[in-house]
């Protein structure tokens, strides 16, 4: 480390400038040159060669010429040390160098027969002369220590004499980094003439070069800095900032141009873009032609239509009414009473095969059988006369193609079988039976003609024949919901639709015998309008009693609610 120390005659505290310069090439930490600048200027600490330390006997101290030093023929030295000042301390300036100036004069060259103490420079005997700066921190350290030869020329005149130093990595405290300076000077005559012979020193000052530090007004200044990556940071933090806001959300202005980005990349970032409002419409017309009437293929759409598939109508829970549920989710179980009938011969002849083209059945649905003004008020009487028409209609003769395996001979026995119809009548059904007479069998296709034998009707009983008329309504209720569910799943039109469902719903509340209830006369009886008791008037109310003591209510009650026990 390099301390600046420089001695000048006739100095005192002064502003330095750009030609005040290192004389030992050393850098100024202020400035990053050898120079100094205008924020720089020097603190006197050393004025003349007054006081001090004398060694040797022969040296002598002067007051003329500011003070002077002059060495005559035994070794002696001068000596003085500066304390930094309590008031330099607390400036709170920083201590960046040391200048001082002087005058020397060494040009005495005698010697006695040719004797010198030294080594001769090119065969001449020039005096010794050193001037020597030690600088120590408050712990005694050493921080600065340099010598200066000055016995190396002859100098006939007085040389003024100049010395800059600069401490190069940084900024001394005062009192701490640095604490005294020492100067020491040293000289002989090296001919050993009695007299005043040696070399001569006058008109020396001392001055620190100071400064504010510069690393808390600019941490950036060096990387020796205290704050200097702090520093560094902030800076780089700044530039990148200034070179574009959106470097980072802590940026000036981010704000802004961050949302100007954003909505320039896609409108719908914010509702405060420019055209946010076309684009959420576009937007929307694109997932949904439908979502307003003004989007690009939107469709005028018909009133939504309530379809009822033909699977919902057949689960035993569709209208949520215990009862009717039941009903319509009743297995029927028909009692058959096997008669032993005469067997009959069956002709087997070679069938014909005729090409039928296949009939296409035409959609009747979109007009429902039945309106929906008449499907309430003429259900029971449309079901009635279906009743009617079953039980009125004869047995018909049928042509069956069955296909049989027979032997070369084949021997076909029909037994039949009686079987009681849905009007309560038995009908005689034919069972086939064939004999085996050879293993070898061939599939062939015959002709059946079955005549059905008319047989007596069987007489049956009123509670019989209602049994048997509730059980035929129950189906067809069920075929009818069937078809009904059926014909909705293809309707043309949302109108026919809703017919379909109406005729439905009349389906579903369907009571057999219900209408009767209307024609039905119940008399209550006459009765006091207030019957008066102990304790108070009871108010007769004569359709309260009727309806909790007539005998024809519970009649009425099971006809409607319990129809299996009939």
């Amino acid at each position: 480390m390099a301390l600046a120390f420089c001695f000048s005659s006739y100095s005192n505290a002064q502003t330095l400038g750009t030609g005040d310069c290192s004389t030992d090439g050393t850098t100024n930490f202020v400035t990053g040159t050898g120079c100094a600048n205008s924020t720089q200027s020097t603190v006197t600490i050393q004025s003349g060669l007054t006081g001090g330390t004398v060694t040797g006997d022969s040296t002598e101290i002067g007051r003329t010429y500011n003070g002077f030093v002059r060495f005559k023929h035994n070794p002696g030295s001068w000596a003085i040390q500066h304390a930094i000042t309590q008031a330099l301390i607390g400036s709170g300036l920083k201590i960046d160098g040391y200048q001082t100036n002087f005058e020397y004069r060494n040009n005495q060259t005698n010697t006695i027969g040719g004797n010198c103490s030294v080594a001769k420079v090119n065969g001449v005997c020039i005096d010794p002369l050193t001037l020597s700066i030690t600088a120590k921190s408050a712990d005694g350290s050493t921080i600065y220590s340099e010598t200066f030869d000055y016995g190396q020329v002859v100098t006939d005149d007085w040389i003024q004499e100049q010395i800059t130093s600069w401490v190069g990595t940084g900024q001394l405290t005062p009192g701490t980094d640095l604490s005294t300076v020492d100067i020491l000077l040293q000289g002989y005559d090296a001919g050993y003439w009695l007299g005043n012979y040696g070399p001569k020193v006058r008109n020396m000052t001392g001055q620190l070069i100071v400064s504010t530090d510069i690393c808390t007004s600019t941490p950036l200044h060096s990387s020796s800095c205290p704050g200097y990556a702090t520093a560094y940071a902030t800076q780089q933090y700044n530039t990148n900032c200034a070179a574009n806001a959106l470097y980072d959300p802590g940026c000036p202005g981010y704000t802004a141009l961050f949302q100007t980005q954003q909505c320039n990349a896609n409108p719908l970032f914010s509702t405060a873009c420019p055209g946010y409002t076309t684009a959420f419409f576009n937007q929307q017309c694109t997932q949904d032609p439908q979502y307003d009437q003004n989007c690009p293929g939107f469709v005028v759409e018909e009133a939504a239509a309530v379809v009822v598939s033909a699977e919902t109508i057949a689960e035993p829970s569709i209208t949520g009414d215990s009862i009717v549920d039941a009903i319509l989710s009743e297995t029927v179980t028909v009692e058959q009473n096997p008669v032993t009938v005469t067997p009959v011969q069956i002709e087997v002849v070679t069938p014909v095969v005729v090409a039928v083209a296949p009939v296409q059945e035409s959609n009747t649905f979109d007009t429902p059988a039945e309106t929906v003004a008449s499907a309430s008020d003429n259900l029971e009487g449309s079901i009635e006369q279906e009743i009617k028409a079953l039980e009125e209609s004869g047995t018909e003769k049928t042509t069956e193609e069955v296909v049989v395996e027979v032997e070369e001979t084949i021997e076909v026995v029909e037994e039949s079988v009686a079987e009681i119809t849905e009007d309560g009548s038995e009908e005689e059904v034919a069972v086939e039976e064939t004999t085996d007479k050879e293993e070898t069998t061939e599939e062939v296709v015959v002709e059946e003609k079955i005549v059905k034998k008319p047989t007596p009707k069987k007489v049956l009983t009123k509670k019989q024949k209602a049994k048997a008329k509730a059980k035929k309504i129950k189906e067809i209720v069920q075929a009818r919901g069937e078809s009904l569910a059926q014909q909705m799943s293809v309707a043309a039109t949302v109108e026919v639709q809703k017919q379909l469902q109406n005729q439905l719903l009349a389906i579903i509340g369907f009571v057999p015998d219900f209408s009767k209830y209307g024609k039905t006369n119940i008399d209550g009886g006459n009765l006091q309008q207030e019957v008066n008791l102990k304790g108070g008037r009871i108010v007769d109310h004569q359709f309260s009693r009727w309806f909790l003591n007539d005998p024809g209510f519970a009649a009425m009650t099971d006809l409607q609610y319990n129809l299996r026990s009939n």
